[in-house]
């Protein structure tokens, strides 16, 4: 399998790093959207397997690679930085970050495009593809769709939560968004506005809303085709994998029949030991979009 190294730009005059794998002028192309402080090497197993034969594969450093972290912008005395990783990145900019990545595909030449989102990187396909309705991207790939907002509703939650979000609230209310939330009250580092979007039913980044009953409107609003892929013994769910597939059975199946969905069996999160048959599910289905 051929590898290969590059960066890309994207808004702001900043850029990305990513890697190509498989070959320099596939027939298909997918996008790789890591999740919350992961990276290019995310999901390895699944994405390797991917590249090959006519299909390849493009994994980049999002905004959301590592705890924290900083995009650069400019050089020498004029260089600027912005904040980045999980603790500090704006969920909205995603559409910088994924926006560079079409154009750099676009640009060797590759014409099927799909994205392929893992846990967060679910969120961000979703709330690309509604935001860029013509986009060149065929359609999206969900691994783990899960809802970062059902995990603060469960009951053991409840005080810490109460307790982080009235902060949270404070601190924005204040104008320090990129504030630190005291480790005392949230352990994970996270600042205001990144607390916020990922743990409000307000939030941009609330898509998958099967725990709130809230209608999905980002998700709806989504024409492209959708596969969703389900691990079965996802630790960061808050309710059986079926339920949640058959919840996006429901709320997809008037708006394209192109729409899948599919539990893989004795899986976590990271899908390991299920890559085989992820990579043949997603073949299967992105051959059958035209």
């Amino acid at each position: 399998m051929s590898i290969s190294l590059f960066s890309f730009p994207i808004a702001k005059n900043m850029k990305l790093n990513g890697v190509w794998l498989g070959t320099a002028k596939p027939e298909t192309l997918y996008i790789f959207i890591h999740g919350l402080g992961g990276s290019v090497f995310s999901r390895s197993p699944l994405t390797t397997r991917l590249a090959s034969g006519r299909e390849a594969v493009l994994a980049f450093n999002n905004r959301g690679s590592g705890t924290i972290n900083y995009l650069k912008q400019g050089r020498g005395k004029s260089k600027k930085y912005f904040p980045a990783g999980v603790a500090h990145e704006v969920f909205s900019e995603c559409l910088d970050d994924i926006d560079g990545a079409v154009a750099y595909a676009r640009a060797q030449g590759v014409k099927r495009i799909f994205l392929l989102g893992h846990s967060t990187g679910c969120q961000k396909s979703i709330y690309y593809l509604a935001k860029r309705p013509k986009t060149a991207v065929r359609g999206a790939v969900l691994l783990a769709p899960i809802s970062d907002y059902a995990d603060v509703l469960k009951p053991e939650m409840k005080q810490k939560y109460g307790r982080a979000l009235a902060i949270a609230k404070r601190l924005k209310a204040r104008g320090r968004f990129h504030d630190l939330l005291p480790a005392s009250v949230w352990p994970a580092p996270l600042d205001a506005q990144r607390f916020l979007s990922l743990y409000t039913l307000e939030s941009a980044e609330e898509i998958f809303t099967y725990a709130s009953g809230k209608e999905p409107r980002t998700l709806l609003a989504v024409k492209k085709p959708i596969l969703s892929l389900l691990a079965e013994d996802d630790e960061f769910a808050d309710r059986p994998a079926l339920e949640i597939k058959m919840w996006f059975d429901k709320k997809l199946a008037a708006g394209n029949k192109r729409n899948q969905s599919a539990v893989i069996k004795g899986v976590s999160h990271g899908f390991e030991g299920g890559e085989k048959e992820a990579a043949a599910l997603i073949r299967l289905w992105a051959k059958s979009v035209k």
